[in-house]
Formats: structure tokens, C-alpha cells, sequence
């Protein structure tokens, strides 16, 4: 017992233990002081970003609140279409014209197939074989060396992701990690949001086009006049401009061009005037009635 006693009293230095301790129990404090500060500010910001129904606000906001919560070199949001599953390059703070064009070229061409259901560590992109080399060229021409993605998720599909760029290669630790997905998810919900509104909002002026062209429709027997006003209904509703031409036996005949302000209406009438629809029009008709 005396010998255990006296190997556990001379193993046990104050001036070394408590230190090296003491000095991890800091750090582990500041870390989780910081975690608490990212979550207070996600918090405050999503009823900023949640209460904004235009993509023109909440692009801005997206990038500050990804800019506040992990400091970086540049910031990208990319934005995915879902129905055709092509990328875009929606906005980006820190990064250079020539990059977001060669990089928006590079990721068309890239063939991988990359996961997104969770985060994308890259922590050294020249090691990144998955990436093209135009890619890879890309990155290294505007001095990116490691970059961290994280997908956008809304109702079960990705939608985009935000990215997280560094001019030196590093290692993400699983707090950052954190962070930056509180902040994609935010943004997701964000995005997603007004995509909800937009299309719920197109749906409800497509009705009152069908609705107005219903009633247009049965208000005269005369169909010029009938064409006229729904080409008028028609702009800007669908397009800039419309032209509306029939077919009658063997000849084709303009009966309404309709334009979204005063210089391209004076433009459209003047067309019609000079150069009527024919057979050789690359233009004409081709069913009773055309809107273009």
C-alpha cells in the first residue's frame, strides 16, 4: 500500500496535470460559447428569411448569415432545377466572373455522380478526382484549395447547395460542420418558401387569364375582335408580345398583334402593316388561330 501510495504521489505534478487538463476543458468552453452564439444568430435570422418571399431578398441574406456563421474565403449558392437537373450559379460573394463562368461550364460537363444526401469535405480539391480537371484548373486559377458544400433540401428533393470556399487546404471539424448545415437547412426552407409562393402565385394568374380569355371568348361573335382581346389579355401575361394570325381557305390573314408597352406596340403595327403573314412567312399560322 505504501508503495501505491508513493508512485501515485510522485506521478501526480499540479504544475503539468492541471494545465493539460484545464487547457482542453477551455477550449471545449469556447467552443460550445460559439455554438450557443451560431445558434442564437440562426435563430434571429430565420424570421428574416422566413418572412421574405422574394428570391432577391433572401439570396443577400442567405450569403451574410453563411458569411457570419463560418468565415471563409468566398461563398457560393448554387441553384439546381429540378425538373431538368441543370446547375446554375445563382449568387456568389468573393468569387471572380471568370471563375463562376468556368466553373458553371466545368460542373455542365462533369459527368460524376456526386452524393448529396450530407455534407461534401473537400479538403484538399487538387485531390478531388471526382472533379474535372477543367474544374480542378478552375479552382486553382482563382487560388481555391479546399471548399466545403453542403445540399439544399425542401420537401424531400435537392434543390441547390451552399459552398464554402478556402484558399488553403484544411480540414472542417465537426462544429463547423454543424454550423454550416443549420445554415443550408435555414436557407433551404428559405428558398424552398418562395418557390411555394412563386409557383402558387403563377398558378393563380394563369386562372384569371383562363378565367378573362373564358369570358372574352363567349363576349363576341366576331372573332377578330375576340382574338384582339385575348392577345391583349396574353401580354405580359406569357410573352412581351403576341400575334395572333388565321387561316381562312387558302390565305392567311393577321388579325391582332398586342404588345407590352407603346414602342413595341408602334413596332408590331408596323410590321403588320408592312410585311402581311404569307406562305413563305417563316412566321405564318399554323392552325386556325396562333398566339406566339
Amino acid at each position: 500500500m505504501a508503495a501505491a501510495l508513493l508512485f501515485a504521489e510522485r506521478s501526480y505534478d499540479p504544475r503539468v496535470t492541471e494545465p493539460a487538463v484545464g487547457a482542453p476543458l477551455e477550449d471545449l468552453a469556447r467552443e460550445q460559447q460559439r455554438e450557443v452564439e451560431r445558434l442564437s444568430m440562426l435563430v434571429e435570422s430565420s424570421g428574416r428569411l422566413l418572412a421574405t418571399l422574394e428570391l432577391d431578398e433572401v439570396l443577400p441574406q442567405v450569403l451574410d448569415l453563411a458569411r457570419a456563421t463560418l468565415a471563409a474565403d468566398a461563398y457560393a449558392l448554387w441553384h439546381r432545377d429540378t425538373v431538368t437537373d441543370e446547375w446554375k450559379l445563382e449568387t456568389s460573394a468573393g468569387l471572380s466572373d471568370t471563375y463562376r463562368t468556368a466553373a458553371s461550364t466545368a460542373i455542365r460537363s462533369n459527368a460524376a455522380s456526386v452524393p448529396l444526401d450530407g455534407p461534401i469535405a473537400v479538403p484538399d480539391i487538387g485531390a478531388a478526382e471526382w472533379l474535372t480537371f477543367e474544374h480542378r484548373e478552375a479552382h486553382a486559377a482563382e487560388g481555391n484549395r479546399a471548399f466545403l458544400a453542403m445540399p439544399l433540401h425542401h420537401a424531400g428533393t435537392v434543390i441547390g447547395t451552399l459552398v464554402f470556399y478556402f484558399r488553403t487546404p484544411r480540414t472542417f471539424s465537426d462544429s463547423e460542420v454543424r454550423a454550416a448545415e443549420a445554415v443550408a437547412s435555414l436557407s433551404a426552407a428559405a428558398i424552398g418558401t418562395v418557390g411555394i409562393y412563386r409557383a402558387q402565385a403563377q398558378l393563380a394568374s394563369n386562372l384569371r387569364f383562363l378565367a378573362e380569355a373564358g369570358t372574352a371568348l363567349a363576349s363576341s361573335l366576331d372573332y377578330d375582335t375576340t382574338l384582339s382581346t385575348v392577345a391583349r389579355l396574353a401580354v405580359p401575361q406569357f410573352a412581351d408580345w403576341c400575334i395572333v394570325d388565321v387561316i381562312e381557305g387558302t390565305d392567311i390573314r393577321r388579325v391582332a398583334v398586342a404588345a407590352g408597352d407603346a414602342d413595341q406596340q408602334a413596332a408590331l403595327d408596323e410590321l403588320r402593316r408592312r410585311y402581311p403573314p404569307s406562305w413563305e412567312s417563316t412566321t405564318r399560322a399554323t392552325s386556325r388561330s396562333c398566339v406566339c
